[in-house]
């Protein structure tokens, strides 16, 4: 089910949650995480990388997790739908991390995102979520 242009619902969650609520599975992803992603994806004019399962891949926890998998932090933003990890392509994760930072003047006006993790701690993607810091300064945090 597609939920943006170049987007589809598989993409942002885990095969064992699309495979039990099929399209319902948007219940789970802030559409603002979809509609942020879709203006990456518009703003980088590459194809961006997200979950990868439905199409052969092994990437399935790259957006909204299941609330009791060990992937990551327990109370980790991709557990509220809001937080996506991801590769645009043709960039490593440091010229995507690196174009962010220093565009977000730009970016933050269009996206509800405020955090990225330190490209340090994600040397082959790029993390980037929308938790309230209520700032719109660019969070950078080392998990």
């Amino acid at each position: 089910m597609k939920v943006s242009d170049n987007f589809t619902i598989q993409e942002f969650v885990p095969k064992e949650i699309y495979q039990i609520y099929s399209e319902r599975s948007i219940w789970f992803v802030d559409q603002r995480l979809i509609d942020g992603m879709q203006w990456l994806r518009e703003y980088f004019g590459a194809s961006i990388t997200i979950n990868n399962w439905h199409t052969g891949g092994t990437l399935q926890n790259r957006g909204f997790r299941h609330p009791t998998t060990t992937t990551g932090a327990r109370l980790s933003q991709h557990k509220f739908g809001r937080a996506c990890d991801f590769n645009v392509a043709g960039l490593t994760a440091k010229q995507t991390f690196d174009k962010i930072r220093n565009d977000w003047g730009i970016i933050s006006g269009h996206t509800f995102f405020t955090t990225m993790e330190d490209v340090q701690y994600t040397p082959t993607w790029t993390h980037i979520d929308g938790r309230d810091t209520g700032s719109m300064e660019l969070l950078i945090v080392k998990p």
